[in-house]
């Protein structure tokens, strides 16, 4: 599914949409990768085909194969006079954040405060039964009241 025209952002696997910015030269991919990924084979552990499939792999990056099958399987690019790629991107900057920052500082003001009620709490609570233990031990000791 490609963007619908306007000023619209659209993201995607970097091989795929190039290939469909090489189709219509209306759509243009800025130079900046915005989330790089990698892929990888799944094999069972200590297999001993991963190290013949990761020499092989290797070997074929190597030796250009990798890249010259992406040449001739990539169609070529339409030649689309007037139109640039897209170079340059905005710099973000703290403004961009603000929001998120104001949501993040009353998270924090929130939570402190919850913490300081549990600890005034914890502690009146503590407070209560050190005065029951402390009148409970008086209580319990006979008094001693004869003097010699």
């Amino acid at each position: 599914m490609l963007p619908v025209p306007g000023n619209y952002a659209f993201i995607a696997e970097k091989s795929w949409y190039q290939a469909e910015v090489d189709k219509d030269c209306s759509l243009a991919m800025i130079k900046e990768t915005f989330y790089p990924t990698n892929y990888a084979w799944a094999f069972p552990t200590n297999a001993p085909i991963i190290k013949i499939f990761n020499d092989r792999i290797n070997k074929m990056r190597e030796s250009g194969l990798l890249t010259h099958w992406t040449k001739k399987w990539t169609p070529p690019a339409l030649n689309c006079t007037g139109l640039r790629p897209v170079t340059n991107a905005k710099t973000v900057d703290l403004t961009d954040f603000q929001g998120a920052l104001y949501v993040l500082g009353a998270g924090l003001l929130i939570s402190v405060i919850i913490l300081a009620s549990e600890v005034i709490q914890k502690s009146k609570k503590n407070s209560c039964v050190l005065k029951n233990l402390i009148q409970y031990h008086e209580s319990t000791i006979a008094p001693s009241g004869g003097s010699k």
